[in-house]
């Protein structure tokens, strides 16, 4: 298991919604891309005060 905790110093995070798809015309925009991207590659992604929570669930055999 792989858990990386980020903390923002702003005011939190509130009504996050995670897209499914990034739009063809928003994919070079500056934001809302991120969010999107850690939720492809993490296992979970959980929001919690101004931290986001991701876990990635690695196979020891995987790594040998």
């Amino acid at each position: 298991l792989l858990l990386i905790e980020v903390t923002d110093c702003g005011n939190g995070f509130k009504n996050i919604i995670i897209p499914e798809q990034i739009n063809e015309n928003d994919i070079l925009k500056e934001s809302g891309r991120g969010i999107y991207l850690i939720n492809c590659y993490a296992d979970e992604v959980k929001f919690k005060e101004n931290s986001i929570i991701m876990k990635k669930y690695i196979d020891k055999e995987v790594l040998v």
